[in-house]
């Protein structure tokens, strides 16, 4: 998976302000550039977690949290987060199932736990391959 995720969160970011919500804690767009520098890890996961403190039950945002843990190899603080992603999950565009699917299997795998690693890397494979089915069958 090659997803930017800083660039994704700063869409998310700017999508959450869009809807006119002055809630988001930023001070400016500037802020947004300076937390996409690969050294701002930690910065990265206190934007998340202010996210998710405002929106509790969005799994992109939950998502977003979840993954910045992983990059910091925090594993064990994002397999639950992740979790609460699945559990909140409503179809949506920019947010696959096999996307949290796949994170929870990877951060499993980092932990150790492999058969559950396994159990969630093939339902990740399978939504991937029912997607990839409905868009070259139209089913």
């Amino acid at each position: 998976m090659t997803l930017d995720m800083n660039a994704n969160v700063t869409r998310y970011i700017m999508m959450k302000c869009a809807k006119d919500n002055p809630a988001i804690p930023l001070a400016s767009v500037e802020e947004i550039i300076y937390l996409q520098q690969p050294t701002r890890g930690e910065d990265l996961v206190a934007l998340c977690e202010q996210i998710v403190k405002l929106f509790p039950t969005d799994s992109t945002a939950l998502y977003f949290q979840a993954t910045a843990l992983g990059r910091l190899q925090r594993y064990e603080e994002a397999i639950p987060i992740i979790e609460r992603a699945i559990n909140h999950y409503k179809k949506d565009p920019d947010l696959k199932p096999s996307m949290l699917q796949y994170t929870l299997g990877s951060s499993l795998y980092h932990q150790g736990d492999f058969e559950k690693a396994i159990d969630h890397l093939n339902i990740c494979i399978s939504f991937t391959m029912i997607s990839l089915n409905t868009v070259t069958h139209g089913t």
